[in-house]
C-alpha cells in the first residue's frame, strides 16, 4: 500500500468508526427508552399514558430514516450523473 492509499483510506475508515458509533449509540438509546417506557408502564395503577405511544414512535423513526436513506442515495446518484454530463460536455 503506498502513501496516497494510505491517505485515502484513512478518512473512509473514520467515517465508518464514526457512523457505527452512532449506530451503536441509536440502539443503546432505543434500549433504554423502551425500558423506561417499560418501567413507567408498570407502576402505573390506572390506564397507561404516553409511554404507550413509544413502540409505535420507534417504528416511525426507523421507518422515517430508512426512507431518508433512499432520498439522499437517489440525490447522490443523480448528482454524480449531473457531474458526469458536465465533465463530459467540457471535454468534448
Amino acid at each position: 500500500m503506498n502513501m496516497d492509499q494510505q491517505q485515502k483510506s484513512i478518512p473512509v475508515a473514520i467515517k465508518v468508526g464514526v457512523k457505527f458509533g452512532l449506530a451503536v449509540l441509536t440502539c443503546h438509546m432505543t434500549i433504554k427508552l423502551g425500558i423506561l417506557g417499560l418501567e413507567t408502564l408498570q407502576s402505573r395503577s390506572g390506564n397507561p399514558g404516553g409511554e404507550i405511544l413509544i413502540v409505535p414512535l420507534m417504528i416511525l423513526l426507523v421507518w422515517i430514516g430508512w426512507t431518508a436513506r433512499g432520498e439522499i442515495s437517489e440525490f447522490k446518484k443523480r448528482m454524480e450523473m449531473e457531474e458526469d454530463d458536465i465533465g463530459e460536455s467540457e471535454s468534448d
